[in-house]
């Protein structure tokens, strides 16, 4: 599973550790799968809820979409 580097660059050097935790937490152990194809299925799920959808407290309670969003229009009005 690839996650998206706005989802991820705030956490630094543990960053991949601190997401398989993540997706093991709020994912894997929430779920029960009847197949591999199940499985690949809820986790792409997740992971389009986690890079779109739901707001980080490490981007201001934005959602990664939106602070690229700010990030872009902060850029272009520099």
């Amino acid at each position: 599973m690839h996650l998206s580097k706005a989802s991820t660059a705030s956490y630094g050097p543990l960053g991949d550790a601190r997401i398989v935790c993540l997706v093991i937490d709020e994912c894997l152990n929430e779920n029960l799968f009847s197949s591999l194809d199940d499985a690949k299925g809820v986790l792409k799920d997740w992971k389009e809820d986690y890079n779109n959808h739901r707001p980080h407290s490490s981007l201001g309670n934005l959602t990664p979409q939106e602070f690229t969003q700010k990030m872009r229009m902060d850029k272009l009005a520099a």
